[in-house]
């Protein structure tokens, strides 16, 4: 899992990460309509690597404490900036099971972050 963690610090995962949240698209339509080639790519890149830590929660080879301290502000603050982007690409493609993951982890930081 620290081995995985070390690409969010890595420059070009940080570009990524950077222009995802800076996106201007206002909703589903408007990116389906104005989303280049790249931002398909930078979409992928990110939401990709949180899919990978919420899979470890999931099998339990990852523990939510430890997530939390590492990354819950970055959970949290992608999936709510790319979450309708998601939802919109699972109706798209009709594939309910698109970024399950990095949704399963996002819920699991938000309830941890209620109890807290």
């Amino acid at each position: 899992m620290i081995r995985l963690y070390s690409k969010f610090g890595e420059v070009e995962y940080q570009r990524a990460y950077s222009k995802a949240l800076n996106w201007g698209f206002k909703d589903f339509e408007d990116w389906d309509q104005h989303a280049t080639p790249e931002d398909h790519a930078t979409l992928y890149t990110v939401c990709l690597f949180f899919e990978d830590m919420g899979l470890l929660l999931k099998r339990k080879l990852a523990k939510i404490d430890l997530l939390d301290d590492l990354l819950s502000t970055a959970i949290l603050e992608t999936w709510e900036k790319t979450e309708f982007i998601i939802l919109g690409e699972r109706k798209k493609r009709s594939r309910p099971q698109f970024w399950e993951w990095f949704e399963y982890l996002y819920k699991a930081m938000n309830e941890r972050e209620a109890k807290v």
